[in-house]
C-alpha cells in the first residue's frame, strides 16, 4: 500500500487508529501518518499492541509519555487483552468510520479481526449505496461504528534495526544481524538462552539455528544462513524472542 492509498482511505474515515508495537513504540510510530491525520482534521487514537510482551511498568511509562499527544489504548490482540476497552473507546466517536493503520508486523490485521468479531456485517460494495467506501470494504462492528477492512500498511522506512521492527524488506541475513546486535545490547543473554549459543554474534546465532534446523546446502555442505535468518526474524515478530525499549523520560 502506498501513501496515496492511505490518503484515499483516510478521506473516508473519521478516526485513524494507529497500531504500534509496545516493545518499540517510538520506532513503530509514524510521524508522517500522525501529521496527515491532524492536517485533515481527523481523530487519531493509538493502539499499543503486543502489550503482553512488556512489563506493566514499562507499558505504563510509554502510555504516560504518548498520551500527552494522543489517546492511547494498550492491547494484545493475540491474547485478547484490552480489546473490549478499545471497542468501547472507539464508540466515543460513533457514528464513525475507523481506518486502522501502521507499519507491517505490528498486528493491524489481528486487531481488525478482533474488532470485526463473528457478528460483523459487510456493507455494500456498490458505489453510492449505503456503506460503500471507494475501493475498500467497510464492516459494521456495531451500530454506528464501522472499520475499513483494508489495513493501512505504512511503507517501511529506515535502516538497520529500525527496518527490522518496521517490517522492511532487505537482505535477510543483514536484517537478522541487526536484530542480533541490538538484542545482545538491550537484553544480554536472551539469544544464548533461546538458541543455546555460547556467543551472541550474528554468525554464531545464525549458524546454531541452521545446524539445529538442518538448513544445509546439499551441494556444498555449507550452512544456509538465509533460512536461519528467516526463522530468527519470525521468532521475533511472533514474540517468541522478545525484548523492549524503555522511554528516556518517565514521570
Amino acid at each position: 500500500m502506498s501513501w496515496r492509498d492511505i490518503e484515499r482511505a483516510m478521506e473516508e474515515a473519521d478516526v485513524v487508529l494507529e497500531v504500534i508495537d509496545s516493545r518499540f513504540p517510538d520506532i513503530t510510530r509514524s510521524r508522517k501518518l500522525e501529521k496527515m491525520t491532524k492536517e485533515r482534521g481527523k481523530n487519531l487514537v493509538i493502539a499499543m499492541n503486543k502489550v503482553d510482551l512488556v512489563p506493566r511498568d514499562v507499558a505504563e511509562r510509554w502510555i504516560w509519555r504518548i498520551s500527552k499527544e494522543f489517546p492511547v489504548v494498550p492491547v494484545s490482540a493475540r491474547k485478547r487483552l484490552g480489546t473490549m476497552r478499545l471497542r468501547r473507546f472507539l464508540k466515543r466517536y460513533s457514528p464513525a468510520v475507523v481506518l486502522i493503520a501502521g507499519f507491517p508486523k505490528v498486528g493491524k490485521s489481528s486487531i481488525i479481526n478482533v474488532l470485526k468479531g463473528r457478528h460483523s456485517a459487510s456493507t455494500s460494495p456498490v458505489p453510492r449505496s449505503p456503506g460503500y467506501t471507494k475501493g475498500f470494504t467497510k464492516y459494521r462492528i456495531e451500530k454506528g461504528l464501522y472499520i475499513i477492512d483494508s489495513p493501512g500498511i505504512i511503507p517501511p522506512e529506515g535502516s538497520g534495526f529500525e527496518a527490522v521492527v518496521r517490517g522492511g524488506k532487505a537482505d535477510l541475513v543483514d536484517m537478522a544481524s541487526s536484530l542480533i546486535l541490538t538484542a545482545s545490547k538491550i537484553s544480554p543473554g536472551l539469544l544464548k538462552r533461546a538458541y543455546g549459543v555460547a556467543e551472541e554474534s550474528p554468525e554464531e546465532v545464525l549458524s546454531a539455528i541452521a545446524r539445529k534446523r538442518g538448513f544445509i546446502f546439499k551441494s556444498t555442505g555449507e550452512l544456509n544462513l538465509s533460512e536461519a535468518a528467516k526463522v530468527l526474524l519470525e521468532d521475533f515478530y511472533r514474540g517468541k524472542i522478545s525484548f523492549f525499549m524503555i522511554p528516556e523520560k518517565t514521570p
